[in-house]
């Protein structure tokens, strides 16, 4: 009798468990620090994620545990965010992921793509991520090796070197500066003295790198204090019914030569434009 008492519980024991272990199952929870839906700062942004595995008996929460990182694979737009660590911290294994400066003037989005193994397999989530824009702004930077230029007495053809550099802020906080090309840009040109074909070009296939071209027609006088420059404006700058503030002002002296065998009378010339190289 004894024997067939035991025989029963450890029956009954073994039914148990094997109810247990069918009534067992595994679910992973991806959490994040702040909802998905909010924007990250288009300034950069901070943020964990956190994969917790869970263990339910009939639907019962039993255990909750972090997953082990070598489970862990992330992929995600290197362009858009920046590497993802993957660590410890205290009883939690979190993903640190960080988003780069946004320096596109819209709304950009990418899926952050996270696997993981279960008993089931491979189980891949996808959280939607969006990067804010900002209000971007540009100062451009135009330098010159010699301002103004000053062209000999007997005048010539010459070549003036200058470069243009834009500056990125965002929010009003300065980003970067780079080499820029001059497209999109305005200007305008005036000449009432001696040095005429006055005109831009690209120096070399780098960007940002350009030149003025121009010739000084040999000695004259006037009976005026003549004057030529070339003005460099934004491209929303006004030039025909406004008098805008330039970005840059490069001036052309050639000096005068005395003498009624000089003389040559005034002229004058203007030209405005955009910037299309």
């Amino acid at each position: 009798m004894r024997k067939v008492f035991i025989l029963l519980f450890i029956s009954l024991a073994l039914l148990s468990c094997q109810k247990e272990e069918n009534n067992r199952k595994t679910e992973y929870q991806v959490l994040t620090s702040k909802d998905a839906s909010k924007p990250f700062s288009c300034l950069g942004e901070k943020r964990i994620i956190t994969i917790i595995k869970k263990t339910l008996i009939d639907d019962v929460l039993s255990s909750e545990v972090p997953i082990i990182p070598r489970d862990v694979s992330v992929e995600f737009d290197k362009t858009l965010f920046s590497d993802i660590e993957i660590k410890v911290e205290g009883d939690q294994v979190v993903l640190n992921i960080t988003s780069n400066i946004n320096k596109e003037d819209k709304i950009l989005n990418a899926d952050l793509q996270i696997s993981y193994s279960t008993i089931n397999g491979i189980k891949v989530e996808k959280i939607p991520l969006i990067i804010d824009k900002g209000k971007l702004t540009f100062v451009y930077k135009i330098h010159s090796e010699q301002n103004p230029f000053i062209l000999p007495a007997e005048g010539g053809r010459f070549e003036l070197p200058f470069t243009c550099k834009k500056q990125t802020y965002l929010n009003g906080q300065f980003i970067e500066e780079t080499y820029s090309s001059l497209n999109g840009l305005r200007f305008k040109t005036i000449s009432s003295g001696n040095v005429w074909f006055l005109t831009v070009r690209k120096d070399g296939e780098k960007i940002g790198f350009y030149k003025f071209s121009f010739v000084g027609e040999g000695p004259y006088n006037q009976k005026t204090d003549p004057e030529c420059y070339f003005n460099i404006y934004t491209h929303d700058a006004d030039l025909i019914t406004d008098n805008p503030t330039e970005i840059f002002r490069q001036d052309f002296i050639q000096p005068q030569t005395p003498g009624e065998d000089y003389y040559k009378p005034s002229r004058s010339s203007y030209k405005h434009g955009t910037f299309d190289f």
